[in-house]
């Protein structure tokens, strides 16, 4: 009696699990709270198995069900309730259909058109059986989901909702028609039906998966405008007393007059004046000057970071915009100075190396970091709070990069991450 009262506890706090996974990865916060669900759905198991000793697979069960998917949800990860419980609705309905479609194959499969009957309304080892085999099905398609899509999808509730409710009602009358009787045909009609769910879930996977790519495309060259125009301003001071060196002689003609007037006092603040504005020319390193500019920028900000940065240039031709070139490596040095900054101790470094080999520019930004990145399906995902508006880098430098027929790698081992990036003039 203990093995099936275990059995039923389990299923439930599976189901329940899940369905709590399942509204915080496509509706909840940032963080993923394993303990509070896990808290919650034991919760939810008890109440569920207790009125499993009266009921199985009753309305009631189910609504309970539902409800406690929802205000867990709600409570833990702050969901919307109108859209947990579409969204809970959708997996209530997924869960009856997997669990009718193993019923339908067991009762074909042992020849018993009553199986329907026996494993919902008696405790018993082929009950158990069935269970074990439902939650791994059920489980095995909720880390499918989690892998391909659960993550923040967009998801239109209310037309879901509709379409979960007229759904339901077909589903409801073919479990009647189960418990009444199972034989071929009854497996094939759950079959196909568990087929064409599938095949619906594959299809709003690959459209929002579309869309979200979409988006994140949009946004990285949103990112890309942003991050150009807040160097502009830079860029501007630097190319004005570019300028302002070029005429350099006419400073000498002033200089000059003060000292022929015997302007001693003038003539030294000038020249002091002179000096303090000299740290700011940039060093030719590319013959690029919006590059030179943003690298003698980014060596200052390092410095001020107490970041030791070496740099090795030489001159280079690239097809870039000055807007692609602002984006490109300000990004690179931007990830690099950040992961920097995080190191408590001095042993801060970031390498640049910029090198033209025939008609091959090769670009190398390498430095140290402490906190270890995180991959998700080979995609680097950002450890950044609001990571929809971050860890979009990577993205906007890998976007630029492709559209010059360019390559970019990524290597990293304990200590160091490497940005590597080849162009083919």
């Amino acid at each position: 009696m203990i093995i099936f009262q275990t059995a039923e506890f389990l299923a439930s706090f599976i189901e329940a699990l899940l369905g709590i996974s399942i509204n915080a990865k496509t509706l909840g916060g940032e963080r993923f709270k394993m303990k509070d669900n896990i808290i919650a759905s034991l919760i939810i198991a008890f109440v569920i198995w207790s009125m499993n000793q009266l009921w199985i697979f009753s309305v009631i069960v189910t609504i309970v069900g539902i409800m406690g998917i929802v205000i867990s949800s709600h409570i833990i990860y702050r969901t919307k309730i109108f859209d947990s419980i579409a969204l809970t609705l959708v997996y209530l309905l997924l869960v009856y259909i997997i669990d009718f479609f193993l019923i339908a194959l067991l009762g074909v499969a042992v020849k018993d058109t009553q199986f329907a009957n026996k494993v919902t309304s008696e405790l018993s080892y082929v009950r158990v059986c069935y269970l074990v085999l439902d939650k791994v099905f059920l489980s095995v398609v909720y880390l499918i989901l989690e892998k391909r899509c659960l993550t923040k999808m967009k998801i239109p509730m209310r037309k879901l909702c509709v379409g979960v409710i007229l759904a339901g009602v077909q589903v409801y009358a073919l479990i009647k028609s189960t418990y009444a009787h199972i034989d071929s045909n009854t497996f094939f009609v759950w079959f196909f039906l568990l087929l064409l769910v599938l095949a619906v879930l594959y299809l709003a996977i690959q459209i929002m998966s579309y869309v979200q790519n979409n988006d994140r495309l949009v946004m990285a060259v949103e990112r890309n405008i942003l991050l150009a125009n807040n160097y502009k301003n830079e860029i501007q001071r630097y190319q004005h007393e570019q300028l302002f060196y070029h005429d350099i002689k006419h400073q000498f003609l002033i200089i000059k007059d003060y000292l022929k007037n015997r302007d001693f006092d003038e003539a030294k603040e000038y020249v002091e004046q002179l000096n303090s504005a000299e740290m700011q020319i940039p060093k030719q390193r590319t013959s690029i000057s919006v590059l030179d500019i943003l690298i003698e920028y980014k060596r200052k900000e390092a410095e001020a970071h107490k970041i030791h940065m070496d740099i090795i240039a030489d001159f280079i031709e690239l097809k870039l915009t000055e807007r692609e070139i602002v984006a490109l490596f300000g990004n690179l040095f931007d990830n690099a100075i950040e992961a920097c900054s995080k190191i408590q101790d001095d042993s801060k470094w970031i390498r640049v190396v910029i090198r033209r080999v025939q008609e091959m520019i090769f670009i190398k930004i390498a430095n140290s970091y402490i906190e270890q990145p995180i991959l998700d399906e080979n995609k680097f995902v950002s450890i950044k709070k609001g990571k929809r508006m971050h860890g979009l880098g990577m993205t906007s430098m890998k976007m630029i990069v492709e559209k010059y027929e360019g390559n970019i790698e990524v290597d990293y081992d304990s200590e160091n991450f490497t940005v590597m990036i080849s162009f083919f003039n």
